[in-house]
């Protein structure tokens, strides 16, 4: 926490036997960086891929204290995409280790953030969703075609399909990056994995905003709604971070 920012962050199993989400948070002097990643390969791999892109982040935060804020970005992403391209030589047993990333940078009155796979990020005022990043995966793209609706996502049979992740070849720049956004009191961000935000509703997100008043409560009280529906589920790794202005 700095003077500017409420944030906080749970990072769970699930039903799995093992966590591949990785979540961390980095302040330096008036920036501060938040990101979140959700690991694919398996046995192992996946915690692997998203250690090394979070901890690249934060890496790369420390080092590129002069750039812009999308230049920082876009670093961060290449920078995280070549250590585990790296890696995969390296641990040759986990070639096919890859991860989402969700990046969020705040600096002096603004954000601006990036991601690549379908671990999202939601800024919310005034208690509703202001902005949502859309999902590299085989669900968006119907409902970019208007084959679907936004809501069906999460009860898709190929909602895990990704189209694009740090791990895998890249054909350009596959990432997305925001436009700046100026910020204000009471603005709120939730970066979280796939088996955070398939168990709860976006306005199950905002009533939980409205009735908590810091970052810790907000989580507590959205992670209840999420195991509720999740049980006698499979579920995924459930990773969430949790800012407020």
């Amino acid at each position: 926490m700095n003077s500017r920012t409420d944030y906080y962050i749970i990072s769970e199993t699930g039903s799995r036997s093992y966590n591949e989400d990785s979540a961390v948070q980095k302040a330096c002097k008036d920036r501060e960086v938040f990101a979140v990643a959700d690991g694919l390969g398996g046995c192992g791999a996946g915690d692997i891929a998203s250690s090394a892109a979070v901890r690249t982040v934060v890496e790369t935060f420390e080092k590129q204290t002069s750039i812009n804020s999308e230049e920082l970005l876009e670093k961060v992403f290449y920078s995280a995409q070549d250590k585990v391209l790296s890696l995969q030589k390296t641990e040759k047993a986990h070639h096919e280790m890859a991860s989402t990333l969700t990046v969020l940078l705040l600096e002096g009155g603004s954000a601006q953030w990036a991601h690549i796979g379908d671990t999202r990020l939601y800024m919310f005022r005034n208690g509703e969703v202001l902005y949502q990043t859309k999902d590299h995966s085989v669900p968006q793209m119907l409902v970019n075609m208007g084959e679907m609706e936004p809501e069906e996502i999460r009860y898709h049979p190929d909602r895990s399909r990704l189209l694009s992740v740090v791990g895998r070849q890249w054909n350009g720049k596959v990432f997305s990056v925001s436009p700046k956004v100026r910020i204000k009191k009471g603005d709120a961000f939730l970066l979280c994995s796939d088996g955070f935000w398939e168990l709860i509703e976006e306005k199950q997100m905002c009533s939980k905003l409205l009735e908590t008043s810091n970052a810790a409560h907000w989580v507590e009280k959205m992670k209840s709604v999420v195991l509720k529906n999740g049980r006698g589920k499979n579920m995924d790794n459930l990773t969430a971070l949790a800012v407020r202005i």
